[in-house]
């Protein structure tokens, strides 16, 4: 299972962050970093199964 985030998956981030307004270069890459380094830890983190 691939816990990276694609390039498309991190443009789609980035695109909706400036369609919510935030269009300040370096504020959005923070945020799109903080963002995608979150959901690859959530990735890589076990779900229970639930059978």
């Amino acid at each position: 299972m691939e816990k990276k985030l694609s390039a498309e998956q991190i443009a789609l981030i980035d695109e909706t962050l400036v369609l919510n307004g935030l269009t300040y270069d370096d504020i959005k890459l923070e945020v799109t970093y903080h963002l995608v380094t979150e959901i690859e830890v959530l990735k890589t983190q076990s779900i229970p199964n639930s059978n």
